[in-house]
């Protein structure tokens, strides 16, 4: 996952950024809105939390301040209802499985088009998509 980090101080640089994701150091890219991130595996399988803190000076000292990074298990989908709908579009589908979590960036992709979904409580959490 690409994340952005911005802060007082990020915009300091004197070498690419570094971010630590609990103790595993992943190189950062440097933008125009701060220091990007790519998140390294979870430390667990299943679900973790960890402190994030950035370098500016190439990893050598870390900010004092850090702030939480939840990794969350992979969805598992198992049913779409209904699994199938008109090819023009604009079918409500809910997406049935396990690990949706409610999220304000809930995606749902149907072929090369990604659509906002909306997160159900139904049957233990789900998505529901327009297609």
């Amino acid at each position: 996952t690409l994340i952005t980090l911005t802060g007082t101080g990020i915009d300091g640089f004197t070498a690419l950024p570094v971010c630590r994701f609990g103790v595993r150091d992943v190189q950062g890219f440097l933008s125009s809105g701060g220091a990007l991130c790519l998140t390294p595996t979870a430390p667990h399988p299943l679900a973790a939390t960890v402190q994030l803190s950035i370098s500016i000076d190439g990893g050598i000292t870390f900010s004092t301040s850090s702030t939480p990074f939840v990794y969350h298990r992979l969805p598992i989908l198992s049913e779409l209802r209904p699994s199938i709908g008109l090819a023009t579009g604009g079918t409500v589908v809910t997406v049935l499985g396990t690990n949706i979590l409610e999220s304000a960036t809930l995606k749902c992709k149907f072929g090369p088009s990604t659509v906002d979904g909306n997160y159900s409580s139904f049957n233990g959490g789900a998505a529901v998509c327009v297609s």
